[in-house]
């Protein structure tokens, strides 16, 4: 639907169907016929909260694609390293010498394909104004280096994807939640199912980013 109706001009929103499901209340049955209405209910009672949609940055699409090419050689020179120093670890002298005469080119090759990926990660992010300004931006931060503050930019569709701080750290799964009623209900405090845990180490580190990002 969103390849057919964008590249024709037409206005879309999008909104998450947990979203909707929650804010209409409890209802009985599913249909296809009850959802439409439910949906069209919806979108009639929070117009003016509407925000239409806009296909990401076709940079930043190429830099996405990018980084996940990296995560996928990255995972796999880990393997290679991992082994050998298991072997190591468990003096198994014969073996590591093996596996490392057997995967040394292999290694070689998958660490010279990232830094090729990574040098197009920087071409990219030059090309874009916008992208290298908060780029440069991120990692003036202490403790911020690089991977972070591209999977950042990735992760916030280069800060245009939350309107507040707060939607932020709930998507990275560092807001905390209270389960609590009165005295009868004293649940342990708990982040969001629907956050992206991920890389929520990475995330803490960049929280105070997208306020400094916005008084900008």
């Amino acid at each position: 639907m969103l390849s057919f109706f964008y590249p024709i001009g037409a206005n879309l929103w999008l909104q998450s169907a947990v979203h909707i499901k929650h804010s209409l209340g409890l209802k009985r049955g599913k249909t296809d016929k009850a959802d439409a209405r439910l949906i069209a209910k919806y979108c009639i009672r929070h117009q003016r909260d509407k925000r239409l949609f806009n296909l990401t940055d076709k940079v930043l699409a190429m830099v996405r694609q990018l980084a996940q090419q990296r995560e996928r050689l990255m995972i796999m020179a880990k393997a290679f390293t991992d082994l050998s120093q298991d072997y190591q670890a468990m003096g198994l002298l014969e073996e590591l010498k093996l596996h490392q005469q057997t995967s040394a080119l292999a290694l070689a090759a998958l660490q010279k394909q990232v830094k090729q990926v990574e040098a197009l990660i920087e071409r990219h992010i030059k090309t874009s104004p916008e992208l290298k300004s908060n780029m440069d931006l991120l990692m003036s931060i202490p403790g911020v280096g690089r991977q972070t503050a591209l999977f950042m930019l990735i992760f916030t569709g280069n800060f245009t994807r939350f309107t507040d701080a707060k939607k932020l750290a709930s998507y990275a799964g560092v807001a905390p939640f209270a389960y609590e009623s009165d005295s009868s209900v004293r649940g342990r405090t708990k982040v969001s199912r629907m956050a992206n845990t991920n890389r929520s180490a990475e995330a803490i580190e960049t929280l105070a980013t997208y306020g400094r990002l916005s008084r900008c």
